[in-house]
């Protein structure tokens, strides 16, 4: 999935390009206004997990707004290494290295009447080599920014670096009492979504234990909520489920804000601010089909606010309300839209 991903967005840039002629702006990591005096490691490694390693997302530029892709000058491991180095150049630092992982780094504009509007994902994790050359978690990071403005790209490409400074700070600033008891390998590291999936009951086990769970994290580590459910269909085949009293009569009905997941022992439902949804389990991941709207939290997410621009040209053309595949995100139970497969 990951692989295919990759290629239907760079195969979607490429034509897009092609047809409006813009040239990729390049993001610079700044260096500069950050005071570090000392500094937990002098080295630093870098891996870089995201499922699209060429572009960083788009901006928008010239009076039609027309986007264009971010690139970086160098591969984004380089780039890292080198801004870290001038950082930390002038700290007193000790004999250490860390390993940055970067899971996401992904910028993006969308248009409206009256203002411009950028969004900043930063998905990172730290952590410390250790002398037998395994790795233990230092912190890890999950940012989204959102900024507004007539003009939003210098803003916003402003927000992502100080962001990266911010970080870097935090990793040379390290409090070695919050260090990670697990130990992992290169390989896990650079495998890591893989490796949290080993860690996660849910991703274990081919259908979650029959009940309700109210939470994600309920959900990750499969189990449930409420066990005791009745489960009926409308006329619509549509399911609903009701608590079950005491004697096994039918409570009232569950509602699907109180839950993230239900399991009638078969089938898993997804239940999302727009309806329920069955999902289906395939290479390691939960998958569904389900309605989004195009401002809401779910499919503002930035890589696919990227993909569905590039496609259809513009945001601004895609319905308010859509249909998309989503793919459930292990580390944080968001829903991921995948791709569009209907108005």
């Amino acid at each position: 999935m990951r692989i295919a991903l990759y290629f239907f967005t760079w195969a979607s840039l490429c034509c897009y390009c092609a047809a409006f002629g813009q040239k990729p702006e390049h993001f610079v990591f700044q260096t500069e206004n950050v005071k570090i005096d000392k500094s937990f490691f002098s080295s630093v490694e870098v891996t870089d997990a995201r499922f699209d390693t060429v572009y960083m997302g788009f901006v928008q530029k010239g009076a039609f707004n027309h986007k264009a892709p971010i690139q970086l000058v160098q591969s984004m491991p380089v780039e890292i290494m080198e801004a870290t180095s001038k950082i930390i150049a002038g700290a007193v630092k000790q004999n250490r290295t860390i390993l940055i992982l970067v899971r996401n780094f992904f910028l993006s504009e969308l248009t409206t009447a009256t203002s411009e509007t950028g969004t900043f994902t930063f998905e990172a994790g730290c952590y410390l080599k250790d002398e037998d050359n395994s790795y233990r978690t230092m912190f890890t990071v999950d940012t989204i920014m959102v900024v507004r403005a007539l003009d939003v790209t210098k803003k916003l490409l402003g927000k992502a670096n100080e962001q990266f400074k911010l970080f870097i700070q935090r990793a040379a600033l390290y409090d070695t009492s919050e260090l990670g008891k697990i130990s992992y390998s290169r390989y896990q590291i650079q495998n890591i979504d893989e490796t949290e999936k080993k860690m996660i009951p849910v991703y274990n086990v081919d259908v979650p234990q029959k009940g309700l769970y109210a939470t994600f994290q309920d959900f990750k580590n499969n189990t449930p909520t409420e066990t005791k459910f009745i489960e009926e269909f409308n006329k619509k085949t549509e399911p609903l489920f009701f608590y079950m009293n005491d004697d096994s009569s039918k409570g009232k009905e569950v509602t699907r804000t109180h839950y993230y997941a239900i399991c009638d022992g078969s089938i898993l439902f997804i239940s999302t601010e727009h309806g329920l949804y069955p999902a289906r389990k395939k290479d390691h991941d939960f998958y569904f089909v389900g309605k989004a709207k195009e401002a809401s939290n779910t499919s503002s997410v930035a890589m696919a606010s990227f993909m569905f621009g590039i496609v259809g040209g513009m945001l601004a053309s895609i319905p308010e309300t859509a249909t998309f595949e989503f793919k459930i995100d292990h580390v944080t139970g968001k829903f991921l839209p995948i791709k569009r497969v209907s108005n």
